[in-house]
């Protein structure tokens, strides 16, 4: 069943308890409501420019950590007009006590408020890449090879033998912390020593910076690169593997092609005016009388 988009349902109600809105089929169009709400207000939402059909949970592959439980959920989202998307948004559920600050610290990851039918009680739905048990939990999965099941598919996390060097060994204990500079996919820095990129918008196939990074990491020497430690894929039988994230090793930002741009402008500009000598003879016609002039520009 495939929520229809463009219609107000207000807010979304669960008949289950938190983890049956995630394994009953007959609750999924609460998720399809929730999610496709909130991958339309995304900084890495892809598809901005279409009208949203439809949309409709693929797979759920859930994911024990600590004492909780992820579900990393796998969405198609229609379109009135061009091809279909994939998107990745794992989730957390939680009690309305820690919705305040999940509101605070992150309140662009909360997805949507769940009523039960008693008014009871409610839960929240929140973007798991925001909880750092969970991302921390993710670079222990990668490191120990885990692979999560599901109804449709699986996950496989896998590592390189470059999680085997010392340097990069004892990574049990760093930190993960978001990075907030805007983007198409969400990034997670472990101590300033490794990055975990989770690809938001899924194609078939390996990505492209995965297979060539593990080219180079695994089969060369060359060291100018983000070389690869790990990666998550998602696999079914009869599928291509789609590629979910890729764990890296974290350079320094610098600055980015603008920034150097500009720079490289103001610097020039500066020596032009800081410039004494005799100004060059510039042609006098148009460009294609250039080479006539070149001989009479080269005497001045």
């Amino acid at each position: 069943m495939a929520f229809k988009a463009g219609k107000n349902r207000g807010k979304p109600r669960s008949d289950e308890t938190g983890a049956g809105l995630f394994t009953e089929k007959k609750n999924q169009h609460v998720l399809e409501t929730a999610l496709l709400n909130y991958i339309q207000k995304q900084r890495w939402y892809r598809g901005k420019a279409r009208r949203a059909r439809s949309a409709k949970i693929l797979d759920i592959i859930p994911m024990n950590f600590n004492a909780s439980k992820a579900y990393f959920t796998l969405i198609k989202l229609s379109y009135f007009e061009g091809k279909s998307e994939t998107y990745a948004v794992p989730l957390l559920a939680g009690r309305t006590s820690f919705k305040e600050e999940i509101y605070k610290i992150h309140p662009g990851a909360v997805i949507s408020n769940l009523q039960f039918p008693d008014k009871n009680h409610e839960i929240f739905l929140y973007d798991a890449m925001v909880d750092p048990g969970f991302c921390a939990f993710l670079m222990y999965a990668i490191k120990r090879n885990s692979v999560f099941k599901a109804n449709n598919g699986k996950v496989n996390a896998s590592s390189t033998s470059l999680l085997k060097n010392k340097t990069y060994s004892g990574t049990k204990n760093l930190k993960p912390s978001l990075m907030k500079a805007e983007q198409s996919n969400t990034s997670i820095n472990y101590g300033n020593r490794l990055v975990l990129k989770l690809y938001r918008k899924l194609e078939e196939g390996i990505n492209p910076d995965l297979e060539i990074g593990l080219f180079l990491t695994e089969h060369t020497r060359f060291a100018n690169i983000a070389r690869v430690a790990g990666s998550l894929e998602y696999t079914t039988g009869s599928k291509k593997a789609i590629s979910l994230g890729i764990l890296q090793t974290y350079i320094p930002n610098k600055g980015d092609a603008w920034r150097y741009t500009l720079d490289t402008l103001e610097q020039y500009f500066r020596k032009v005016l800081e410039y004494k000598g005799k100004s060059p003879t510039l042609p006098a016609k148009h460009l294609l009388s250039l080479p006539k002039q070149l001989t009479q520009i080269a005497r001045d």
